[in-house]
C-alpha cells in the first residue's frame, strides 16, 4: 500500500454528535493522498461506532481505541507516533476544513520548504486568522494551532509534543515550542479551517479551579521556555512576551474566576514580573504588583476586560491592549467627526470626470513624489509625453510607448505641472522657484488634483476637485500626521469612517 503524504490526527472524546461536518470535509478533500488517524479517549457515547461506520465509507480512516481517558494532549502524542505521512496536522473532530485546504497546505510547505505552514481561520462568517501579523515575525503564531500543517521530521527532531499534564492550554504550549524552533514558517490566505464554538469546549469562557492550574502550569512551560532560549533580538523576544504570555495570561484573569483562584493568578504574575522582562510591561499595574494590590492591580480589567484607558497627571491619554500600553496622546487632540479619505480609484475616477479642465499641453510634469501618480493617469489619458519634475529640468521630456505613439519632434510649448493636493501652498512655491527661467521658456500651467479650499484652489491654474480639511490619500496615509490619532482596523487597514 502506498504511503500516504499527509496524516490527520484526530483526538476524539464524546464527539458522536459534531464529527460529521469534519469527516465530510476530509473525505471530499482534493488531495487524496492522506491518513485519517482516530485516536479514541475512552469515549462513553456512541463515537467509536460512528467512527467505524466512517471507515467502511473511507478506508483511509485508521482507528484507535485507548484503554482509559488520558487528555487530548495524550491522544495528539499518541496520533503523531502512528503516523506514517511526511506532514502531520492536529484537528478537532467538531471542525472542518475547506475541500481545498490540504491541497494548498501541501502545496505551501513543500514550495516553501518550511517547517510549518499556516492557513486561515473563520468563526461562523468572521475571519480570525492572524497571518498577516505572523508573517511579519513568527511569534505572533500564539494559538489555531489546528490551522496548520507540520513537517513531521521538524517535530521529531525537536521533541516538540503536546504537554500531557496540561488540561486547557496545551496546544498554546506545542506553539510556543513551534515558533522558538522553526526555521520558517508559511502562511497563505486562500483557504479556510472553520473553527466552531461549543459552549463544552475546554476553553469555554468559564475556567474551573482545575483549568485555572491547568492555565499557571501552561504559563510556567512557556516561562522556561523563554529562560532556555536565546533570543536574535530584543523585539523577538518582546513579542513572544506579550504574544506567548501576557495575553494567555490575562485571557485567563478574565474570566470568571473565584477569588482565590484569581489570587492565584495574581501572586503568578508577581513571582514572574522580573522575568517577564522591565516596566514597558504591565506599566499600569506595576504599583499594583509592588503593592501587593490585587484590587488595583485589577480594576481596569474589570471595566474594560482587554482594553483600557488611563489618564496620567501631565493631562496625557495612555490607551492599553492586555495590560500593553499601545498609543499615548495629548489631551489636545480634537476628535475628527468626518475624514476625507481618497484611495488610488478615487483619484483616477476623479481625474477622469474632470479631465475637461486641462488646457491644450504638449507635455505633464509630475512633482515627485505623489504627484507623479496623478501625472502619469493623465499622461495615458490625453496621450501625452510625461516625466518627473527633475526630468523637466534636465531636459528630458520622456517618450512614449509601443502601443500609442507621440510625435516626439513636436517642439515643447505649453507644460502642466501637477502635484495631488496642496494646501498651504509652500509645496507648490518651492516648485515655482526651482523652475526658476524655465517658467519664462515654457508656457507652464501649475495644477493640483485635490485643493484644500477655494483659497488652495487659486494658488493654481488648474485645480480640479475641493476637498476639505481632514484629508488622507491611500498613497501616503501612513506617513500623514493623522496617523498617530487616526483609528485602524485590525488588520491595519485605515478607518475610513
Amino acid at each position: 500500500m502506498k504511503t500516504p503524504k499527509i496524516s490527520i490526527i484526530l483526538p476524539c472524546y464524546n464527539v458522536a454528535d459534531c464529527m460529521d461536518a469534519m469527516f465530510e470535509s476530509l473525505r471530499k478533500q482534493t488531495f487524496k493522498d492522506i491518513e485519517i488517524i482516530c485516536v479514541d479517549d475512552k469515549s462513553t457515547d456512541n463515537t467509536v461506532n460512528k467512527i467505524k461506520n466512517f471507515i467502511k465509507q473511507d478506508k483511509r480512516i485508521v482507528l484507535y481505541k485507548l484503554n482509559k481517558n488520558m487528555g487530548v494532549g495524550h491522544a495528539r502524542n499518541f496520533g503523531l507516533k502512528k503516523a506514517v505521512g511526511n506532514y502531520v496536522c492536529f484537528f478537532d473532530p467538531d471542525d472542518y476544513i475547506d475541500i481545498d485546504f490540504l491541497e494548498k497546505l501541501h502545496n505551501a510547505i513543500t514550495q516553501s520548504k518550511s517547517d510549518v505552514a499556516k492557513a486561515n481561520v473563520k468563526v461562523g462568517e468572521k475571519i480570525r486568522g492572524t497571518n498577516k501579523k505572523i508573517r511579519t515575525n513568527k511569534f505572533y503564531f500564539s494559538a489555531q494551532h489546528w490551522s496548520a500543517i507540520y513537517n513531521k521530521k521538524f517535530l521529531l527532531k525537536n521533541n516538540i509534543l503536546y504537554p500531557e499534564d496540561v488540561i486547557t492550554g496545551q496546544d498554546v504550549v506545542f506553539l510556543s515550542n513551534i515558533v522558538l524552533h522553526a526555521d520558517k514558517i508559511t502562511t497563505i490566505d486562500d483557504t479556510f479551517y472553520h473553527y466552531v464554538q461549543r459552549d463544552d469546549s475546554l476553553d469555554s469562557k468559564q475556567l474551573s479551579h482545575e483549568k485555572v492550574l491547568s492555565r499557571i502550569k501552561m504559563l510556567d512551560y512557556k516561562i522556561q521556555m523563554m529562560k532556555e532560549h536565546k533570543f536574535n533580538t530584543n523585539d523577538d523576544k518582546n513579542i513572544f512576551i506579550q504574544e506567548q504570555i501576557l495575553i494567555h495570561f490575562f485571557y485567563a484573569f478574565n474570566t470568571n474566576l473565584s477569588k482565590s483562584d484569581k489570587q492565584m493568578m495574581f501572586e503568578w504574575i508577581k513571582n514572574n514580573y522580573s522575568v517577564i522582562g522591565d516596566d514597558k510591561f504591565l506599566p499600569y499595574q506595576l504599583k499594583a504588583i509592588k503593592t501587593n494590590n490585587i484590587r488595583l492591580f485589577a480594576t481596569p480589567i474589570q471595566k474594560t476586560k482587554i482594553y483600557y484607558k488611563h489618564r496620567r497627571k501631565d493631562g496625557r491619554r495612555e490607551i492599553y491592549l492586555f495590560g500593553i500600553k499601545i498609543f499615548s496622546y495629548k489631551k489636545s487632540v480634537k476628535r475628527i467627526k468626518h475624514l476625507n479619505y481618497k484611495t488610488y480609484n478615487d483619484l483616477a475616477l476623479d481625474i477622469k470626470s474632470n479631465i475637461h479642465k486641462i488646457p491644450d499641453i504638449d507635455l505633464i510634469v509630475g512633482i515627485p513624489r505623489s504627484g507623479m501618480i496623478p501625472a502619469y493617469i493623465l499622461a495615458l489619458a490625453l496621450n501625452k509625453r510625461v516625466c518627473s519634475l527633475p526630468e523637466f529640468i534636465s531636459g528630458q521630456f520622456g517618450g512614449h510607448g509601443i502601443t500609442r505613439k507621440i510625435d516626439d519632434t513636436k517642439p515643447i510649448k505649453n507644460v502642466l505641472i501637477i502635484d495631488d493636493s496642496i494646501d498651504s501652498g509652500k509645496s507648490m512655491i518651492a516648485t515655482k522657484k526651482t523652475l526658476g527661467e524655465l517658467t519664462r521658456k515654457y508656457k507652464c500651467y501649475f495644477g493640483a488634483v485635490y485643493c484644500s479650499s477655494k483659497t488652495a484652489a487659486d494658488m493654481v491654474d488648474v485645480p480640479l476637485v475641493i476637498l476639505p480639511q481632514p484629508r488622507v490619500f491611500e498613497w501616503n496615509y501612513l506617513n500623514h500626521s493623522i496617523a498617530q490619532i487616526a483609528c485602524y482596523d485590525i488588520d491595519g487597514v485605515l478607518c475610513i469612517d
